[in-house]
């Protein structure tokens, strides 16, 4: 009876299923979505009949596909300053690859000719993504662009160079034009809570360039204010943006994501348009974003209501919202993250943080979720946040026990050996970010937090070896998996090539890509549809060009996928 339903066998290849004993198969037949068998050629053959498109792997590698849990995918799609900031698009100026101030200027002019007057001109950072480093040291000029020099291209036009959301001080430009709308003028304090509007030194006038200017959990009016002037993404253009972002992805081997950080209703818009257009070509789960600008009644009404969202999620097989999100701190790199220690933020100042939700909102919050059964995420970067965190997870789970609902913690760029037998103890599950190390190990890590701390970010070993179920997520960082499982192996920094990460942060490389396909599939709630290849499962694949099992470490980063699968259709073909 199977057989009658056999689409499609692949054979003659090395099948890494990722199942419990990682187990190693010749061939995999697919029918109706799912995998159907799994083991030797003679067997999975058996199945085939006419009808059956039958793929001879050539010895090649498959693995499950890939689940990323911590992506950003979406804001790809709808936040201004970050749409595709490595191409051109109808609505953003791409900067990307530019070396010089008169480049930049030359590539606005070519906007301004064509856009109406009074009309914004946006455009992407300056600067080489995802991490943008040495900006603006890789400038010919070796400054940033001024207010004036954008004035002698765009006179008539507001100009916005976006802020890139992985470096610090995260710097935007505006024109005079743009200044103008804004309200900024000589007499504007320089201090603008949590921006630094920069002035020449010599005169005291604005120079168009503000620091501080990182989207996520920035309540300073003036950024407010802008966002607000900003051209807004209409709904066609979130549509095609996230198309082409999940395109990116499928063609790098990723078949679900998990988006728990910043997320809300609005992110929603253009995949449920994708999904009711029967074109999403990945699996997408939600964790809605609480506003912590809101009142306490607020958000307990709020949650109440979120029927849709309770334990493991509402939706089906491509779309569905599952839980909330609380931010406890923010990005070491933006100089907010909650530490213990004092380490010095982007402009040299000491710092321990910020905490963004004190410690009587979030109890009340994880009292809230517990009793109406939602997942709780929290996003936290230092080691103090983590204790304050974990310690609250504590609390509630005496009262309401939370162990079976896999809260999670998410980024955790520094953690304990308390924090270890902490989650292990409440099932608390963990999404971590390798790519952090690489992007910002030099600048952040060891620059302003020194070498000591630097050596303990980013712990794997430990979380495997405490039993906590850790997924990978790339947060604006290279979005190809095969980077990432590089990274998690190789453990270097960007700037430097160097790694402090010593014997004891090592794992294998079955770890690295059972972080990356099962243990992402758990923190989905979906390990019973994804994450391995086994008969009754979705059919997620990804056909490798490489054995990455066993090829040198260094080719890991450089393979690439031939083939995705999502559901049994194929999403992406290489040549």
């Amino acid at each position: 009876m199977r057989g009658e339903h056999c689409d499609t066998v692949l054979y003659n290849g090395k099948i890494v299923t990722v199942d419990e004993h990682f187990s190693i198969a010749e061939a995999v037949a697919i029918g109706d979505g799912k995998f159907l068998e799994v083991g030797g050629n003679d067997e999975v053959h058996a199945l085939a009949h006419r009808h059956t498109k039958e793929i001879d792997l050539e010895g090649k590698t498959v693995v499950p596909g890939f689940i990323d849990t911590h992506p950003h995918m979406i804001h790809k799609a709808i936040c201004p300053d970050e749409r595709f900031s490595a191409r051109s698009t109808e609505t953003i100026v791409s900067l990307v690859g530019l070396s010089s101030i008169e480049a930049i200027k030359e590539r606005i002019a070519e906007k301004a000719e064509k856009t109406p007057q009074s009309k914004w001109i946006v455009t992407s950072p300056i600067g080489e993504p995802p991490y943008y480093f040495n900006v603006p040291g890789t400038l010919k000029e070796s400054r940033w662009p001024s207010r004036w020099d954008l004035d002698e291209v765009s006179p008539h036009n507001p100009v916005y160079i976006a802020p890139p959301s992985s470096r610090a001080p995260n710097t935007t430009i505006l024109n005079s034009y743009g200044l103008k709308l804004i309200g900024v003028t000589k007499d504007t304090p320089s201090e603008q809570q949590d921006v630094r509007v920069v002035k020449d030194p010599e005169t005291g006038e604005p120079t168009g360039q503000f620091q501080g200017m990182q989207r996520i959990y920035n309540f300073s009016p003036l950024l407010k204010k802008l966002n607000q002037l900003l051209p807004q993404a209409t709904l066609d253009e979130m549509v095609n943006e996230l198309r082409a972002a999940i395109k990116e992805r499928n063609a790098a081997g990723v078949t679900a994501v998990y988006e728990a950080h910043d997320v809300f209703s609005k992110h929603l818009l253009p995949c449920k348009e994708l999904w009711s257009r029967d074109e999403l070509t990945m699996r997408i789960c939600f964790a809605y974003e609480v506003d912590v600008t809101k009142s306490l009644s607020e958000i307990e009404s709020w949650i109440k209501g979120l029927v849709h969202a309770t334990g493991s999620g509402f939706g089906d097989d491509w779309l569905k919202i599952c839980g909330i999100n609380v931010p406890i701190d923010a990005p070491i790199r933006f100089g907010l993250g909650l530490m213990k220690e004092p380490y010095l933020d982007p402009y040299g100042k000491p710092t321990t943080g910020v905490q963004i939700v004190p410690t009587e909102t979030l109890k009340h919050i994880a009292l809230l979720a517990a009793r109406n059964n939602l997942r709780l995420n929290s996003c936290i970067s230092g080691n103090k946040a983590a204790d304050v965190t974990l310690e609250v997870f504590g609390e509630v789970n005496r009262e309401i026990p939370i162990k079976d609902r896999r809260w999670a913690i998410q980024h955790v760029q520094f953690a304990s050996q308390e924090n270890f037998d902490k989650c292990k103890e409440l099932g608390v599950c963990v999404t971590v970010c390798t790519n952090f190390e690489w992007g910002e190990g030099a600048e952040v890590y060891v620059g302003r937090l020194g070498r000591d701390l630097a050596a303990k970010a980013m712990p794997l070993r430990p979380w495997l070896d405490a039993g906590v179920c850790i997924s990978q997520g790339t947060d604006w960082g290279p979005y190809q998996p095969m980077f990432t499982i590089w990274q998690s192996l190789k453990r270097v920094y960007g700037l430097t090539g160097e790694s402090l990460a010593g014997p004891a942060q090592k794992i294998t490389r079955e770890e690295a890509l059972r972080m990356y396909t099962i243990n992402g599939a758990r923190v989905l709630f979906w390990e019973d549809k994804l994450g391995t290849i086994e008969a009754g499962k979705l059919a997620d694949l990804v056909v490798l060009d490489n054995d990455i099992l066993t090829c040198p470490l260094d080719e890991i980063k450089d393979t690439k996928a031939l083939m995705t699968m999502v559901g049994g259709e194929v999403v992406y073909e290489g040549s």
